[in-house]
């Protein structure tokens, strides 16, 4: 009985780690996406919210510009997540754009993010569509990016849908 007891849990292990294979490949950020070479990479925790009301980004590196996001789809949760932040080792970038595909089944993914000499913090991003007919949504996402000795004073997003680039930046 054991024995068939422990078949039965590597067959499942196999299946599960086939599933999580196959779903990233079809499902997941990586299929058609850029190889970056990222130099600076820095480390930041992501939250799901309502940020911008158009495609863009924005960045925050002081408490008093915090009223620049739009907060009004904010859960206390997001608020209390937001209040977090110690704004002297992080800045809140917050971002927006357009994909296509089905948002229950996927999301764009974070590939990196990095800190350049020139004070920008750089987040990349990519998805994919994956079926013609796809619905087109909106995804909002706030990031909280760890930086070295001072702040940034500019964000940028670049993005990939389908292999093509779109690119937001902002200063403050």
């Amino acid at each position: 009985m054991k024995r068939r007891e422990a078949l039965s849990a590597i067959s499942v292990c196999v299946t599960t780690l086939l599933a999580g294979c196959l779903g990233d490949g079809v499902f997941g950020p990586e299929e058609g996406c850029p190889d970056l070479n990222i130099e600076n990479e820095r480390t930041y925790e992501q939250r799901d919210v309502g940020v911008l009301d158009d495609n863009g980004v924005v960045l925050v590196s002081s408490r008093d510009g915090v009223g620049r996001l739009d907060d009004r789809q904010f859960t206390d949760e997001d608020d209390e997540w937001v209040n977090e932040t110690d704004f002297s080792t992080e800045v809140l970038v917050g971002f927006s754009h357009t994909g296509g595909g089905n948002v229950r089944d996927f999301e764009p993914g974070i590939l990196g993010v990095e800190e350049r000499p020139d004070r920008t913090v750089r987040i990349y991003s990519c998805i994919e569509e994956l079926r013609p007919g796809d619905v087109a949504f909106v995804y909002t996402a706030l990031l909280r990016v760890r930086y070295e000795d001072k702040p940034p004073t500019r964000a940028t997003l670049s993005h990939w849908t389908e292999g093509e680039k779109v690119t937001y930046t902002t200063g403050e």
